[in-house]
């Protein structure tokens, strides 16, 4: 938590940089579930703001000067069961305007 008039701290993960071959990868992912449980979740959040922007998460590709640039890939996940809509759904929702908060 930051000071009450100053920025909070920043964190970066960065992989390592090669000289002449590839840079390094970065993983993010939970682990398995045991036999009856749900898998961990990973959340991106941005925090709200009272009096300025909310901050925004940008999903980026990197850019080629002679190859391809990178794919934007989401998959949803899958499912096993016999259920008819068993699968994962991939949800977008933009963004509106909030009701007021709070009572009179």
């Amino acid at each position: 938590r930051g000071a009450t008039w100053s920025k909070g701290g920043d964190v970066q993960v960065v992989s390592g940089f090669g000289d002449y071959t590839s840079s390094g990868d970065v993983f993010v992912f939970t682990a398995d579930a045991g036999t009856t449980g749900y898998s961990g979740r990973i959340k991106l959040e941005t925090g709200m703001s009272d009096q300025g922007r909310s901050g925004d998460i940008e999903l980026k590709a990197g850019y080629s000067a002679t190859q391809e640039g990178g794919d934007v890939i989401v998959t949803a996940g899958e499912s096993n069961t016999t259920e008819a809509d068993a699968g994962g759904d991939i949800v977008m929702t933009g963004g509106g305007r909030a009701p007021p908060q709070g009572g009179g």
